[in-house]
């Protein structure tokens, strides 16, 4: 689904997958539940975020942490650039440090480490898995990308009516939500069992830090 999204929606200047679980990581000896978020696609050219520090993970052995485990678990060292935590049976080397205050893209979730994927694992037909982020083209409208949606949508009903089906045995929709909406969980706000992807409707990726001009689509 998320890769006929990525060539289906030409609105889109970049899109990414994403999810967020608790995971039991270890660092300097210690073991702590952190929320980590595994990424797919072009997620922070989506945010725009500035690193404090360091770059931006290259490859999947790699992760960037946030800024406040950054200060609780590494003093502020700019050594931990280049350390290691481990989680999910892997090792990986941190790359970078985020800016303050970044904690992703939910306001329910609060992850301090990202790590990439080369694509979304378990790539399931009408998976709920993943959430999505985006940035528009400059001067495309959120009416324009909604219209472009429903036609993918329809499109995937219509190729995958099994997988694209809802409890009431039609076709699943895509629906654009403003940002400050989708800030929160769709699913948990509107109570339905929904699949949020998120969409920073911006002219340029600089327009986020100074109007945070973002939107959502929701799959019901």
């Amino acid at each position: 689904d998320f890769q006929d999204l990525m060539s289906g929606a030409a609105s889109w200047e970049c899109l990414a997958a994403f999810n967020t679980i608790p995971q039991a990581v270890e660092l300097n000896g210690e073991t702590e539940r952190l929320e980590v978020t595994s990424i797919a696609g072009a997620y922070f050219e989506a945010t725009g975020i500035t690193l404090h520090a360091g770059r931006l993970p290259e490859g999947s052995s790699e992760v960037l942490i946030g800024y406040a485990l950054w200060q609780r678990r590494f003093a502020g060292s700019p050594a931990a650039i280049g350390g290691s935590v481990s989680f999910d049976g892997r090792a990986f080397s941190i790359s970078g440090i985020a800016p303050a205050g970044f904690a992703g893209t939910n306001l329910e979730e609060q992850p301090q480490i990202w790590r990439r994927m080369s694509q979304p694992e378990n790539p399931a037909r009408g998976s709920r898995r993943y959430d999505i982020i985006g940035l528009l083209k400059p001067g495309v409208t959120l009416a324009q990308a909604q219209s472009e949606l429903n036609v993918l949508a329809a499109r995937l009903f219509a190729q995958h009516p099994a997988d694209w089906r809802d409890r009431f045995g039609k076709g699943r929709s895509l629906t654009v939500v403003p940002a400050r909406e989708a800030r929160f969980d769709p699913a948990a706000r509107d109570n339905v069992a929904n699949l949020g992807i998120f969409a920073l409707a911006l002219a340029a990726i600089v327009q986020l830090l100074l109007c945070a001009n973002v939107a959502g689509v929701l799959l019901a």
